[in-house]
């Protein structure tokens, strides 16, 4: 199986392509890699958002973005957009053959970027997160079981 990748986020969103999904049934834990891919090449996330997942327990310091490559389609078996725009964008450069790789989150959660916005925003993102990345591992332990 290849590597999960979350696409292109904006400067407050970096954080939202950084968490691994976890969840819990009975003894059972999937968790998933998570690669950022965006115009903030090699940028650690912002600080509030570093500091904002830190509180609930979630290390971002050593996760880096780079830049979405053409073979990240062959490479990666889910690409996940944090908004439409996203996803537009990666319809758009990935081949037609391997579309069925891009989603949004499930229950077609959009991620809105914090980055402009006060500390609410933060948790709100990681809220929406959290949500969208346990219905994820959800449908993953279920194709795994």
């Amino acid at each position: 199986m290849g590597e999960s990748l979350a696409a292109d986020p904006g400067p407050g969103r970096q954080l939202g392509q950084l968490l691994q999904p976890r969840h819990r049934d009975g003894a059972q834990e999937v968790r998933a890699p998570v690669r950022a891919s965006g115009s903030r090449d090699n940028r650690a996330p912002d600080d509030r958002s570093q500091d904002h997942a830190r509180r609930r327990g979630y290390e971002l310091c050593d996760q880096r973005a780079r830049a979405l490559r053409p073979d990240d389609f062959e490479r990666f078996d889910l690409l996940v957009a944090m908004d439409a725009g996203h996803l537009r964008e990666l319809r758009r450069r990935c081949p037609a053959a391997l579309q069925h790789k891009i989603s949004l989150l499930p229950g077609e959660i959009q991620i809105p970027d914090p980055y402009y916005g006060g500390a609410d925003g933060f948790d709100h993102v990681l809220d929406l997160l959290e949500s969208g990345c346990a219905r994820l591992a959800q449908i993953a332990a279920g194709r795994l079981a």
